[in-house]
């Protein structure tokens, strides 16, 4: 079947994530060996199960669906201002602070 997780592979990855590991050795080879055999029964279930591959295909060509970037026009600067009401500050559209200095909400 598949690999089978070992202790030490429980070590090395508890060790890199810098878990700390309180269960003794012999609990934690017991849950292995059950995690182990509950994985090999699960690969056994899914390699008997007779799945027909054409099922999940699509039915046509994958294609490239992005489109070439285009510039087009946009609104002149005047025409977005007049939608800025009194907010213009040195020809800008002018928005309030939301952030404060070191303040929370």
């Amino acid at each position: 079947m598949a690999d089978i997780i070992d202790i030490n592979e429980i070590k090395r990855i508890a060790f890199v994530a810098r878990l700390n590991m309180n269960q003794n050795e012999n609990e934690l080879k017991e849950n292995i060996r059950e995690i182990n055999e509950v994985k090999d029964k699960i690969i056994n279930r899914v390699l008997l199960i007779n799945i027909d591959k054409d099922d999940f295909l699509p039915d046509t060509e994958l294609t490239n669906t992005f489109r070439e970037d285009i510039a087009l026009p946009s609104l002149a600067r005047e025409e977005v201002l007049l939608n800025a009401g009194k907010n213009i500050e040195a020809g800008c559209i002018s928005v309030p602070k939301i952030l404060g200095k070191g303040e929370e909400s």
